[in-house]
């Protein structure tokens, strides 16, 4: 048996992907050319520095901290994903299935993928420490700034192993929201401030900053460690499911429904206490931030998280349904659409916590009456779409995807469209249009509380009588018996 959870040598996911890539002779051959190229690097840097070497290690430092983040993060997302990829491909996951070989230590065996870089994390580590004493920094700096590091990369190879089951390149997709999304563009930290909790190295002064990062695990990055550690379950977990069945849903509807309560409680944290999770490099950006801006951003991340348990609740009912005509005595696995819809649409009103605008208490009646509206005609027109065209095909991407368009799009295009050929700047861009779009409605309750949304309200309540009717037909006529042939005369 594997070792305790699966970390060990006797994992034969680990010992297989460890030995495809070398072993230890291709492992401390290249790890210790790395560390001899990059020692001779440092020690020719302070070389042509003589008067401050204290000033080139200080940057090296910085430097070696960018390299772990490299090898940790980005190429260590991008071979566990490589390895699981090869795996499906190849068949090699259909004979491990055949084992008896737990699915969660088959996972762990995957993430360890990554230790095929280990080489190259040691010899960062210890430049890295080498380069802290020299620059007279604190030796914890260092280490405390590597051990926030490597938990974020276990969440980032925990996320690609999920993806490599569902997408052929979750490897590039990871790259590109590690650099991009996340590092590049900090606009989207503004819009959506969640994710500062979720990403440890960038809270308070930041681990690449070597003389104003973390010293110790304070209140606030121990939440965000246990924020990554309950994303991290959610997502092990799933990707566990897909390894032992690949038919099966990853997520499935309560695991689902779990992340987007997961998303709302990191969202709601991140707006109530913005000052324990702000990077403080971004600290005047920040301090110039709209704060209707976070929670329409995260109400919007909140819906796109929703969809993914609206869908799943859809798929299982839809399944379960049409298993009842064999087998009469099926248990039910999942709620009807309409009790599941009403569950999404309550978790997704705990935002209200959050509402950033101060009204008098019938006015607000009024405006959380219009936002719980929206909310449920998002929730009820997407799992019957969904179960409509679940009961017709087994993929509800394309159609559901129209859906979403015309009835959160479409309106906003509308009103953004009139704003442009009109040019009133004094007016705001969202009109009666876009009030008919959940989302748009949503921006309008915070935006313009002032505002009477009540007729909007009506239609987002109507709304899924749509989908609702066209869900009830096609089960009506698949109940109906066809009728029998006219005899011949």
């Amino acid at each position: 048996m594997p070792a305790f959870f699966g970390l060990g040598p006797d994992n034969p996911v680990t010992w297989s992907s460890f030995y495809r890539k070398g072993g230890f002779k291709t492992l401390l051959g290249t790890s210790g050319s790395y560390l001899a190229i990059l020692a001779a690097l440092i020690f020719l840097s302070a070389r042509l520095s003589p008067r401050d070497p204290s000033r080139a290690y200080g940057s090296w430092v910085n430097g070696l901290l960018a390299l772990q983040f490299l090898f940790t993060v980005i190429i260590g997302a991008g071979r566990v994903s490589t390895t699981i990829r090869g795996d499906l491909t190849s068949g090699m996951l259909e004979s491990l299935r055949m084992m008896p070989l737990p699915a969660r230590h088959a996972i762990v065996g995957y993430l360890c993928s990554a230790v095929t870089l280990s080489g190259f994390f040691v010899a960062n580590f210890i430049l890295g420490l080498i380069m802290t004493a020299l620059a007279q920094l604190p030796p914890s700096h260092w280490v405390i700034a590597n051990a926030i590091l490597f938990i974020f990369a276990a969440l980032v190879w925990t996320i690609s192993a999920f993806l490599a089951f569902l997408l052929k390149s979750a490897g590039p997709v990871l790259v590109l929201v590690s650099i991009v999304g996340v590092v590049g563009n900090a606009r989207l930290f503004y819009v959506a401030p969640g994710l500062v909790v979720l990403a440890g190295p960038l809270i308070g002064g930041s681990i690449f900053d070597t003389r104003a990062s973390q010293t110790e695990f304070a209140a606030p990055l121990a939440v965000s460690v246990a924020a990554q550690f309950l994303v991290g379950a959610l997502f092990f977990t799933g990707a566990a499911r897909k390894y032992r069945r690949p038919d099966a849903l990853a997520l499935g509807a309560w695991l689902s429904l779990a992340l987007l309560l997961a998303i709302i409680a990191i969202s709601l944290l991140s707006i109530l206490a913005p000052e324990s999770f702000q990077p403080r490099f971004l600290a005047r950006e920040f301090g110039g931030v709209d704060p209707d801006v976070p929670f329409c951003g995260s109400m919007v991340l909140a819906l796109f998280v929703a969809l993914v348990p609206l869908a799943n609740f859809a798929r299982l009912h839809v399944g379960w349904s049409r298993g009842r005509t064999d087998d009469p005595d099926l248990r039910r696995t999942v709620p009807p659409p309409a009790i599941a819809g009403l569950l999404v649409t309550t978790l997704l009103a705990l935002m209200l916590l959050a509402y950033p605008v101060e009204a008098p208490r019938l006015q607000l009646l009024r405006i959380f009456a219009c936002f719980v509206a929206a909310l449920f005609g998002f929730c009820l027109s997407t799992i019957f779409v969904a179960a409509w065209v679940y009961r017709a095909v087994d993929n509800a991407k394309v159609i559901l995807g129209i859906w979403l368009i015309l009835y959160c799009l479409v309106p906003l295009g509308v009103d953004f469209a009139r704003d442009r050929l009109t040019d009133a700047a004094n007016e705001p861009a969202l009109k009666t249009a876009a009030a008919l779009s959940p989302i748009g409605l949503l921006i309008e309750t915070v935006t313009q509380p002032e505002k009477d949304l009540r007729p909007a309200a009506v239609f987002h309540v109507l709304i899924p009588l749509l989908p609702i009717g066209l869900y009830l037909r096609t089960m009506r006529a698949k109940r109906i018996p066809p009728a029998p042939p006219l005899p011949v005369r």
